[in-house]
């Protein structure tokens, strides 16, 4: 957020005391960057037809989880064309199932795991096929 403008910081709304959390908040909040907290159902589109369409966190956020921070990560579907991505975040096993029991399709071209390098493992392999 320093190197690049930012018109929006997206948030999931669940705080954690993180370095790189807190600072990018704080940058958000020196640079007067609006604030956003996207749902699933949340739909963003470009002019030129990209849309990204949120399908996590839902509410309410999920508690007693292995990892409350990371199960109530935003996760997206990324869609040009015909063309789809899915980034899940930092999403466990309990997020995921919530994706699947509201019915999200989740079906992708190209689908982007962890990103944290977490030691909790998901279900991604099991419901990705």
């Amino acid at each position: 957020m320093r190197s690049f403008p930012t018109a929006e910081f997206a948030d999931s709304g669940q705080r954690y005391p993180g370095f790189a959390y807190n600072d990018a908040l704080q940058v958000s909040k020196t640079q007067r960057t609006p604030m956003s907290y996207p749902r699933a159902g949340t739909v963003w589109r470009t002019d030129d037809g990209l849309t990204l369409t949120f399908i996590g966190p839902s509410l309410p956020l999920l508690t007693r989880t292995r990892n409350d921070i990371n199960n109530n990560s935003l996760a997206f579907i990324l869609q040009y064309g015909s063309f789809r991505m899915l980034f899940t975040g930092d999403a466990g096993a309990e997020a995921e199932r919530r994706f699947l029991s509201e019915g999200i399709d989740l079906h992708a071209d190209v689908q982007m795991c962890v990103t944290n390098r977490s030691r909790i493992p998901s279900s991604n392999f099991r419901w990705a096929e």
